[in-house]
């Protein structure tokens, strides 16, 4: 698992174990030193075999941008032994307080701050922050309603409303058609983030521009749950340029019973010339459909993410 795809508060130790497990089983060649070595001739390897299995994320690459920080700051004073041990803690560390704990700030915030009794909340397909959150307020007792957006082709939202439903929370499901139905009672719209770019711009699964922006046009406060590892010195201004596509097979394919295959408008889109199907995996929300971006540093504003990149570094 990608740390792009993280979940924070999700991991067990065996995983960290796993993690650390890399840096132990290296051993310095000789004539050469381990902060020099490590990143490039062995954990590049590590770093192909991820972006192999996708893209690279905007957290996967903060994350690898501080590890090789942290190797190159190691002295070539000391042994080896100890600049493993040394690694190996500071790893663990990471995942503790820019994951887990950070995951834990944002819950406890938007539950104090920004859920309360009789709020009407609508949420996009399935944010594992969002779904932790939601789940933390009903066990403080928050009486609340939720509604749970999803669209075509990977209808994430059916997750989310399953595991809703198991924990005694009452919620409707509609697609992403009905939005402006569904968006006439919310009172609040939580979304989650692959990335939050520098010009506050929101990063996430293909259809939340359109949740942002129905929301702003009804007034209703859009508010973004996202670890500061997800914040990216880049800017995007469309879902265009700088995007992962998912197998185009998603979107050919339009029935919902197995037992019975029901071809799609696309189907036979191979044999035609000139003709490719894009089956677009995120889009990019503007910043100013965006309310606040809840993080564990506290709440800005969506313009407010580049101070927050110029004070923690992480714009370098």
């Amino acid at each position: 698992m990608s740390l792009g795809n993280y979940q924070a508060g999700g991991e067990d130790a065996d995983a960290v174990v796993l993690r650390s497990q890399v840096i132990e089983d290296y051993e310095t060649p000789e004539n050469s030193s381990l902060n020099r070595h490590l990143p490039g001739a062995y954990l590049s390897h590590q770093i192909n075999y991820l972006t192999s299995a996708r893209p690279m994320a905007t957290a996967m690459g903060n994350t690898i941008r501080w590890l090789k920080t942290e190797i190159s700051k190691i002295s070539p004073d000391i042994t080896d032994e100890a600049a493993k041990r040394h690694l190996v803690n500071a790893i663990e560390n990471f995942i503790h307080e820019r994951l887990t704990a950070a995951g834990d700030v944002i819950i406890n915030t938007t539950c104090e701050r920004y859920i309360e009794d009789h709020d009407v909340i609508l949420v996009f397909a399935k944010s594992q922050l969002v779904e932790k959150t939601l789940l933390e307020a009903k066990r403080r007792g928050k009486q609340f309603r939720v509604i749970v957006v999803d669209s075509h082709p990977l209808e994430e939202g059916r997750n989310l409303l399953a595991c809703l439903c198991e924990n005694g929370i009452e919620a409707e499901y509609i697609h992403l058609y009905a939005l402006d139905f569904g968006m006439q009672g919310a009172t609040k719209v939580f979304l989650g983030a692959n990335a939050v770019m520098a010009n506050g711009a929101l990063y996430s699964r293909s259809g939340t521009a359109v949740v942002a922006l129905a929301a702003q046009a009804k007034g209703v406060p859009v508010l973004v749950l996202c670890e500061t590892v997800k914040f990216s010195e880049k800017i995007n201004i469309d879902g265009i340029v700088n995007n992962e596509l998912a197998p185009p097979d998603l979107l050919v394919n339009v029935s919902r019973h197995k037992e019975f295959p029901e071809p799609g408008y696309l189907e036979g889109w191979r044999d035609v010339p000139n003709t490719m199907v894009v089956n677009f995996m995120y889009d990019v929300t503007p910043a100013e459909c965006l309310t606040l971006v809840i993080c564990e540093h506290g709440c800005v504003t969506a313009e407010g993410v580049s101070a927050v990149l110029r004070m923690s570094g992480m714009d370098r």
